[in-house]
């Protein structure tokens, strides 16, 4: 009897894995929410709580961008491919390096700007501390500034909610995946897996105890087994297939809105936005691996529609590292007070330093 009974448990324990394991292929055999597809599902998750990323970034020239730094190429979005070499650019070039601390309740960023391709400390120009990343997209009102934060969570930190919190001011009611879930299914797993944890607390109440999997009734049966093929999540009709170039594509497709992803990876190819009268372009080059796990695309050029500039980002480096010894704002301190040692050292601060210190802000706003 007690071999029979530990049978039974295995089988209910090894049913309950089979279903969600289930699930999760019908979820990804169907079509993918909004936000699943900035969820950056292709790269690999986080091993630690600092995020490094590395950037060169400049202005492209309309006509460098035409020529060298765009091909003709065009895809289901429009949008053409990207296939700059960034030592084709004239403009100068400015590094910045990106430090996240990716923790429970907030994201914290810490903006580096640098006067030399090497990035060594002695070359910091200026620091900017982002106590809380999400809070300032979600109170960000320009879609250019907005859409680069959203990236950079999308992308380096396999986050969604940025690219979320950007399309819900475009598309007010925009739905995250704990919205779109389907609520009937997760009730029916719920009560699957309460059976289970009472049966395995008291084997004895196996025999009395309904199975909500295998309920007696054939029309509540029929109800179970219906409920089990439906996918986890309810489909967005924003979401659809397309094909251009032999290639199939997942297109997000909005009024005010566009991205496109490659179907197989999930990798963001294109987005494109549009609010309070401006708007915005992103193209995605060819993704690299960076730290043999991590990827991003090489080359991100984003247009100012309405300004007619094109700004080019090469990601230089992607690390991923554990460090809990030091508080983030310990660490912004410390940058701080290099920085005004360094532009400050006998009390006065060049005007010219000034100007310069604001460089991103012009790039991305």
């Amino acid at each position: 009897m007690k071999i029979e009974s530990l049978f039974h448990k295995k089988l209910l324990k090894s049913s309950l894995i089979t279903i969600l394991f289930l699930s999760k292929l019908s979820l990804w055999a169907a079509i993918p929410t909004v936000d699943a597809l900035f969820r950056n599902s292709n790269n690999a998750d986080l091993t630690g709580n600092l995020v490094k990323a590395k950037l060169i970034i400049r202005e492209a020239k309309e006509s460098e961008t035409a020529g060298s730094a765009m091909s003709n190429e065009t895809t289901a979005s429009g949008s053409a491919s990207v296939t700059s070499n960034a030592s084709s650019l004239a403009t100068t070039p400015y590094y910045f390096e990106f430090i996240f601390s990716v923790a429970e309740g907030r994201m914290e960023v810490l903006q580096l700007e640098f006067s030399r391709p090497s990035m060594e400390s002695r070359s910091l120009k200026k620091v900017t501390y982002l106590p809380n990343l999400l809070k300032r997209i979600k109170e960000d009102d320009q879609i250019v500034s907005s859409s680069f934060y959203s990236l950079l969570m999308s992308l380096a930190l396999n986050d969604s909610s940025g690219m979320m919190a950007t399309i819900s001011k475009i598309l007010p009611g925009q739905q995250n995946n704990r919205q779109l879930l389907n609520e009937k299914k997760v009730e029916l797993l719920k009560k699957y897996q309460s059976y289970l944890s009472a049966i395995k607390n008291d084997p004895s109440k196996e025999a009395d105890l309904p199975n909500p999997m295998r309920p007696e009734n054939p029309e509540e049966m029929e109800t179970v087994k219906s409920i089990l093929k439906e996918n986890m999540y309810l489909t967005e009709s924003s979401v659809k297939t397309v094909k251009s170039d032999d290639q199939f594509f997942w297109q997000i497709s909005a009024e005010g809105l566009s991205a496109l992803f490659y179907q197989d990876t999930h990798r963001l190819r294109a987005f494109s936005a549009s609010l309070n009268s401006k708007s915005v372009i992103i193209d995605c080059g060819e993704y690299t691996l960076f730290d043999t796990i991590h990827e991003m695309p090489k080359i991100i050029l984003i247009t100012k529609v309405d300004e007619n500039r094109k700004v080019e980002i090469s990601i230089n480096s992607l690390s991923n590292s554990t460090d809990k010894n030091k508080k983030f704002y310990d660490r912004y301190k410390e940058y701080k007070e290099l920085e005004d040692k360094l532009l400050n050292p006998k009390g006065h601060r060049p005007i010219q330093e000034d100007i310069d210190r604001s460089l991103l802000e012009n790039l991305i706003y």
